[in-house]
């Protein structure tokens, strides 16, 4: 009974040295492919010195790239700080230059309103000057014609004035005459009187 326990015992002991033993080798496999997969990944020193420069270098540039980004930041700042200023004031003087265009424009509607009327007055004005001229022009056709009519009724009365006085001439010459001869024929007939 004893043997059963120490042949049980044993083949207990024998199996779980066997499976430690498997499990040492699989551990000592896995440690091999490990070592071999480190080695073909092995980089040499002259590899990590050169990448390290690299990094360095790296650095360096980007050191350098953020000075100058910080820089041109503070620059586009100043530049938005001046955009900001100048977009004030061209809104002021877009505001002062509507204000200014609207005054100009209500002026100038106002003008050309005002033009407008004065231009339909001269329009009035000139056919107004056109009428009147017609009748001045009528008028003064009217004026010739009466002038040309009172020369010649002048011209007429002047000569039948002077029919007047030569008749009248001829009637006191007859006048003259007849007195003259009356008066001789008394003169005559008193002195055959007194001859009686």
């Amino acid at each position: 009974m004893t043997e059963s326990l120490e042949d049980t015992t044993l083949s207990i002991v024998f199996n779980q040295l066997q499976d430690v033993v498997i499990t040492q080798k699989k551990f000592m496999d896995s440690l091999c492919s490990e070592v071999q997969t480190m080695r073909s990944s092995f980089i040499e020193q002259s590899e990590v010195d050169r990448l390290r420069q690299e990094l360095e270098d790296e650095r360096r540039e980007h050191e350098k790239t953020k000075a100058l980004l910080e820089s041109h930041l503070d620059k586009l700042q100043y530049a938005l700080g001046e955009i900001e200023i100048l977009t004030t004031q061209l809104t002021r003087e877009k505001k002062l230059f509507e204000s200014s265009f609207g005054r100009i424009s209500e002026r100038v509607k106002k003008e050309s309103s005002k033009s407008q009327q004065l231009e339909t007055k001269c329009t009035t004005i000139k056919a107004e000057k056109e009428k009147q001229e017609e009748i001045l022009a009528f008028k003064d056709s009217k004026i010739s014609e009466l002038k040309k009519r009172l020369a010649s009724q002048k011209e007429n009365h002047q000569r039948h004035l002077e029919e007047v006085n030569i008749q009248m001439e001829q009637e006191a010459y007859i006048s003259r005459n007849l007195a003259t001869k009356q008066g001789q024929g008394r003169g005559r007939t008193q002195r055959n009187s007194s001859l009686r």
